[in-house]
């Protein structure tokens, strides 16, 4: 009886599939193959992902929470401090960073987009400049750093999330930043690598906690790869360099304990759904669509394929030295740990899974190697590229087309405007659901109401919920029936808009896509 080796099978399969797209050997191909191993191809490249990214951040998308954080840097720059003056439940080097970037360029949210969209092709920058030095002397080099430059660059959830005012650009970089000193450290065994390992690791969890799988995995990687006499001196080093960011903390802790442990712990621990605000079943459905909306993505079939086939590829032909192989299976652990630890809180988001993206887009190049050297034979590489950018990037034109023929997206356009209307009118006494409005209109809220989120926590005390500077929502609908604000800004799902009863002393000025604009009759 025969047996059929099914890989053998497979990679005829393929062979056969690339054959399709192949094109005949004439010069015209051979200057194709001689342009993507050139380094024009990676100049252009590298100038095509930088435009992308640069014409994202003034788009004027506005994914997750960008209010709460331009609002707290807004606030910070103006001399409040979050935990002591106002409610902020994240870590403060990211308000912090965004504020000095304020003092320098203005208060608005085409710079602070600038910021992050800078940030972002920093971050690609040194995944890029780690891809090409592992892969040098391959041959493979060019292409495959284009290719981190690409699936890095154009993924969905770089365009959408990495040009934002969230902190995920700064603990992107600085987790990159981390990783690519730690890999450089084994080689230069007596420098202080492993201290800056740490240090801008631990900048990372100060900007989001969600990243706090990064410092744990190279610490442990570190601890591993270095030479046996000197594993203390590094654990020591890092760990040092790690509480450099944290000891910043401290004189918070000293002056407001309580509120710095409600903001950053008890706040996420105990009250994501806001107190019933959203329903368990709400929660539950966000947080499954979020964990396998992929599923239905040629980018993130891409992103888990490609890299399980690169992961397979080491495995099996360990084509690079030990050392090599060890930093590409470090990738692995810092994209996996940091996939399953941000799907852990309910509900979760896709940004969340952003700082993941560089990681996988170097296993992923390492996939596209796979296929190059042992199914397709080292030829076809024209036709390998080509088949897996059109797969790649039909998400991001599909994004870019829903982005372009839907109103809704346009959020910052429409913020701009009611902030127009408001500056108009006066900003007198404001409430608004969309923090963003208090950034634009440079109109401050009201002591305790910096947080929509955390006016929906109807569990605590009237007592507590003033130490920890909240207003609930059941006192802020009371202000609303007593015509105590002159201008309101709701969102146009707003409940409230059908209980005339509330809104007796107040007109709509405008309705917008996504917001209503009403004032006091009383003006």
């Amino acid at each position: 009886m025969f047996r059929v080796d099914s890989s053998t099978v497979a990679a005829d399969i393929l062979r056969r599939l690339f054959l399709r797209f192949d094109m005949p050997t004439t010069e015209t191909t051979k200057r194709a193959r001689t342009f993507l191993s050139s380094p024009v191809w990676l100049f252009v490249t590298g100038v095509a992902v930088a435009a992308a990214i640069a014409i994202a951040s003034q788009l004027g998308t506005s994914p997750g929470d960008e209010g709460l954080h331009l609002l707290a840097s807004q606030l910070l720059k103006h001399g409040k401090w979050p935990y002591l003056d106002f409610l902020y439940h994240h870590p403060p080097v990211y308000i912090a960073l965004n504020a000095v970037w304020m003092f320098a360029f203005g208060e608005s949210w085409r710079t602070a987009h600038a910021l992050s969209a800078l940030l972002t092709l920093a971050m690609i920058a040194v995944i890029c400049e780690f891809t090409y030095t592992r892969l040098r002397g391959t041959g493979w080099e060019v292409p495959a750093t284009a290719m981190t430059a690409l699936l890095v660059g154009l993924n969905v959830l770089v365009l959408q999330n990495g040009v934002s005012a969230q902190p995920f650009p700064l603990t992107s970089l600085l987790s990159v930043v981390a990783f690519r000193l730690a890999v450089a450290s084994p080689r230069r065994p007596h420098t202080w690598l492993p201290f800056w390992s740490g240090l801008c690791a631990g900048a990372a969890c100060l900007s989001s906690f969600l990243i706090v799988t990064v410092p744990l995995v190279l610490f442990i990687w570190l601890v591993r790869n270095c030479e046996a006499n000197r594993r203390k001196h590094v654990a020591i080093q890092f760990l040092a360099g790690a509480a450099v960011p944290a000891a910043l903390m401290v004189p918070l802790f000293v002056k407001a304990f309580h509120q710095v442990v409600f903001d950053l712990l008890i706040f996420q621990l105990r009250h994501r759904t806001l107190d019933g605000h959203w329903t368990a079943q709400d929660a539950w459905r966000t947080h499954i669509h979020t964990v396998t909306d992929w599923l239905g993505m040629g980018q993130g079939l891409l992103f888990v394929l490609l890299p399980l086939l690169g992961l397979g590829y080491l495995l099996g032909h360990k084509p690079f030295d030990a050392m090599k192989r060890s930093e590409f299976y470090l990738c692995a652990w810092l994209g996996g740990a940091l996939c399953a630890w941000v799907s852990v809180p309910n509900p979760t988001f896709p940004w969340y899974y952003m700082p993941a993206v560089p990681f996988a887009g170097v296993l992923a190049v390492l996939g596209l190697l796979a296929i190059h050297e042992h199914l397709l034979r080292g030829g076809r590489t024209v036709a390998l590229l080509l088949v897996t950018c059109f797969v790649f990037s039909y998400d991001t034109a599909k994004w870019l087309s829903i982005f372009l023929n839907d109103p809704a997206e346009h959020q910052w356009q429409e913020v701009d405007a009611i902030a127009e209307e408001i500056r108009a009118k006066g900003c007198g006494s404001l409430y608004a659901s969309d923090m963003r409005v208090y950034f634009a209109s440079r109109c401050p809220p009201q002591p305790g109401m910096e947080s929509y989120a955390a006016s929906w926590l109807s569990s605590l005390s009237q007592t507590k919920a003033d130490s920890l500077h909240i207003v609930r929502q059941d006192m802020i609908n009371r202000k609303i029936q007593a015509g105590d604000f002159s201008i309101l800004v709701l969102n146009s799902y707003d409940a409230r808009l059908d209980n005339p009863t509330l809104l007796a002393n107040y007109e709509e000025l405008r309705r917008f896509e996504v917001h209503t604009l009403l004032v006091s009759k009383r003006r």
